[in-house]
C-alpha cells in the first residue's frame, strides 16, 4: 500500500481516485488487485529508470 500511496501523492491524486483511474483502465479478465500491483510496479521502475515494458536491445 506504500508504493501505491506514494504514487498517488506524486501524481497530485486522492488514493480513492487513483484506485478508480486504475480500475477503469485494466483489462477485464485482470482482478483489480493484479492491476494495482502491475501499476505500482511499473511506476516504481518508471521512477527507478528502468524499461518498463518491451526490450532496449534494438
Amino acid at each position: 500500500m506504500d508504493g501505491l500511496k506514494r504514487m498517488a501523492d506524486e501524481r497530485g491524486m486522492a488514493l480513492a481516485a487513483l484506485i478508480a483511474e486504475i480500475d477503469s483502465a485494466h483489462d477485464a479478465p485482470v482482478n483489480l488487485s493484479s492491476a494495482i500491483r502491475v501499476a505500482v510496479l511499473d511506476w516504481a521502475m518508471g521512477a527507478s529508470g528502468e524499461p518498463t515494458s518491451g526490450h532496449d536491445d534494438d
